[in-house]
């Protein structure tokens, strides 16, 4: 048996195949230890898998499925849980007989390969393959685009799929989706930059429309609805006229692909610079501490920073990482003289193992309020929301 990702990847690159790729949250990996059990997965995304479970009580189905890289063969059971108060859909028996899912798998990419003989039929069989580093995650995201938190992304590897779609688009927020007409013109001419989009979110939700942890959240949807609406308008109109090479073909997916992970790698930070903004804050955004180190923020400012007569325990580094599992090693060596670091993270959990590691490193985890319920009961009370990372941050100013 070949475990190579490369292999794999093209063994489960069929028509017959639609991949779902996601990053498991506490509570998906069981770190949250709640009553909840299984991967979550949204139910459209559920119902185009499995048509038959769209109707009835507790619908579910089982499917064969073979576990990568571990090796490892069981049944698997999809359900959606729809009595009483439950409207959730899972897929559950993962822990029988021995363990996959752990709690410091927490934050890592999950892609599901399922295998389906016709359209219309539920899928039979699954390839899965759990990432095990930072490297196979990017391996999977240069095909499928970046894989958010919270957001799962649903692919046809082969393309063209009868009447399915080349690119899915996720789920978008309906008071910042735009049609075609609603869209500026300069906007189809040229795609708009990420921080022409932020500025528009801005303007549909100002800071009257709550506090910074809302605002973040509520933006960042918006946002990311504003960019899928007018990437609807640019990709469509060339799916619906065809390719004539396979070449036209693989350079519209790069084109497509590439955009979305420019955005992703910006949004973020860009976002809390506005908010920054907004709360009076003082600080550098993008700017060199030391050598080619360039912290994503610095407070007050990168000249305070640089002032040997500055205090350091009046400083502030603030990283904007959305993911963090594996990443928040990265800013361990960025901001010499701040030997504690902030970083601000929209990851749905992480484990009471990493946490630690993370502490003892000499790393604050930020994270929106909304979030903190998605983290182990144990951690939450260590957490520190924006709200409080930027009064924090005033506070010290004052001093």
């Amino acid at each position: 048996m070949n475990s190579s990702i490369d292999a794999w990847l093209d063994s489960v690159s069929g028509n017959d195949r639609i991949w779902y790729a996601k990053r498991l949250s506490a509570n998906d990996s069981g770190a949250t230890a709640s009553h909840q059990s299984g991967i979550y997965i949204p139910k459209p995304v559920l119902w185009t898998i499995f048509p038959s479970m769209k109707s009835g009580s507790n619908p579910d189905a089982r499917f064969s499925a073979e576990v990568m890289p571990v090796g490892e063969h069981r049944t698997l059971r999809a359900i959606w849980y729809n009595e009483k108060s439950r409207n959730e859909s899972r897929i559950t028996q993962w822990n029988r007989p021995n363990r996959i899912l752990e709690p410091d798998q927490t934050g890592a990419i999950i892609l599901f390969a399922f295998q389906k003989r016709s359209s219309k039929g539920d899928a039979e069989h699954a390839s899965i393959w759990l990432c095990q580093n930072e490297a196979e995650e990017e391996q999977i995201e240069s095909i499928v685009g970046i894989v958010e938190p919270g957001e799962g992304t649903l692919h046809y590897p082969a393309g063209l799929v009868g009447d399915k779609p080349l690119f899915i688009q996720p789920d978008m927020r309906k008071d910042c989706s735009l049609t075609k007409n609603d869209i500026p013109d300069e906007w189809l001419a040229n795609f708009p930059s990420c921080q022409e989009l932020i500025k528009r979110a801005l303007s549909m939700m100002p800071k009257s429309w709550g506090g910074p942890d809302t605002r973040l959240l509520a933006r960042r949807e918006c946002e990311t609805t504003l960019f899928y609406s007018v990437e609807r308008a640019f990709v469509l109109p060339i799916i619906k006229n065809g390719f004539s090479s396979v070449d036209e073909f693989v350079d519209l997916a790069n084109s497509v692909t590439n955009r979305r992970k420019s955005r992703a790698g910006h949004s973020l930070e860009l976002h809390l610079k506005e908010i920054f903004q907004e709360e009076g804050l003082s600080f550098s955004h993008g700017e060199v501490s030391e050598g080619n180190k360039k912290p994503d923020f610095i407070f007050p400012s990168i000249d305070a920073y640089r002032d040997p007569a500055w205090p350091e325990h009046k400083l502030r580094m603030l990283a904007a990482k959305t993911t963090c599992k594996d990443r928040w090693r990265q800013i361990l060596n960025e901001a010499n003289r701040i030997a504690h670091k902030h970083l601000v993270t929209l990851q749905q959990g992480v484990s009471e193992n990493q946490f630690r590691e993370m502490v003892d490193a000499g790393v604050m985890l930020v994270v929106p309020k909304k979030l903190h319920g998605s983290y182990p009961e144990t951690v939450r009370a260590r957490l520190q929301s924006l709200e409080q990372f930027i009064q924090e941050t005033k506070s010290f100013a004052k001093a």
